[in-house]
């Protein structure tokens, strides 16, 4: 009995998280005119977001004439948010387009960009209430309002999850090989 206790508590001391991991959200918005595909990492923090919380980003984007694919480095910044309105769950990122002003844009401004703007412009473009894609200058954007998913967690199992799970069924085997002796 001793053995299954130690065992149980060993297994909330390794799966309790110590600092929050960071998380890869899978970004898929197509719009007429525009889109963008791609991959936004955050350092794990969830509620409002910052620009310090976003560390990498990786993006296909397309205005209707040319698509660019982009990464954060070079001549592509780190991710600018400016306001209260981008905030993250566990699973998914949201963006409020009625949070009064408020951007987050990702890329390179005045030419290749995507950006989520409630009134506040991003990127060099001009404040609109949507999403705007640039591709060498060459602007696209869509009408947006409400708070709305811009990108979401694929459903993979954390190595926590796993080390549970698996110390859990050890746990039942050991119990039922000592009910058998």
């Amino acid at each position: 009995m001793r053995l299954l206790l130690s065992l149980v508590s060993a297994s909330f001391l390794l799966c309790s998280p110590a600092f929050a991991a960071s998380i890869t959200y899978t970004v898929n918005e197509s719009f007429p005119g525009l889109s963008a595909k791609g991959t936004i990492t955050t350092n794990g923090n969830l509620g409002t977001l910052t620009s310090a919380d976003i560390l990498d980003y990786s993006l296909t984007v397309s205005n209707g004439l040319f698509s660019s694919s982009f990464n954060q480095g070079g001549s592509f910044l780190p991710a600018q948010v400016s306001g209260t309105n981008l905030t993250a769950t566990a699973s998914a990122l949201f963006f409020n387009y009625s949070d009064g002003a408020g951007s987050f844009g990702l890329g390179a401004p005045n030419d290749t960009f995507l950006c989520f703007d409630d009134s506040a412009g991003c990127e060099g473009a001009a404040a609109i209430t949507g999403i705007q894609v640039a591709i060498s200058g060459i602007l696209a954007n869509t009408t947006q309002s409400g708070t709305q998913q811009i990108a979401a967690v694929s459903a993979v199992p954390e190595p926590p999850s796993i080390i549970l799970l698996g110390s859990g069924l050890l746990a039942f085997a050991g119990a039922a090989r000592k009910r058998l002796a």
